[in-house]
């Protein structure tokens, strides 16, 4: 599975490119992770015109279940080693935020 989320900016030139990403989980915080293009999925490099950019970031679901309105919940982890800078994997989001594919 994949999660939406929003490249802000190329941050290391050396190959293969690092890129800054972001998303926000079900209590509306941001988490921002940096990582390889390759490893984010990344069909671009650095032009600067492209950024922010959607992206899917490739995930395993743990878990899934209803909040306490009713919106489906998945609990992620992110895929490849990736975690936010202050080590964090693991995250819930709503299903929306999901894609099977890169739309």
């Amino acid at each position: 599975m994949l999660i939406e989320a929003i490249v802000e900016k190329y941050i290391l030139e050396h190959q293969p490119g690092f890129v800054q990403f972001s998303f926000v989980d079900i209590n509306n915080h941001k988490w921002t992770v940096q990582d390889k293009i390759p490893v984010v999925g990344i069909d671009f490099y650095k032009n600067i015109s492209e950024y922010p950019k959607e992206v899917f970031v490739p995930v395993e679901i743990i878990e899934t279940y209803n909040d306490n309105f009713g919106k489906k919940v998945c609990k992620i982890k992110l895929l490849y080693s990736m975690e936010t800078q202050d080590g964090f994997s693991e995250f819930e989001v709503y299903s929306e935020q999901m894609s099977e594919t890169n739309n």
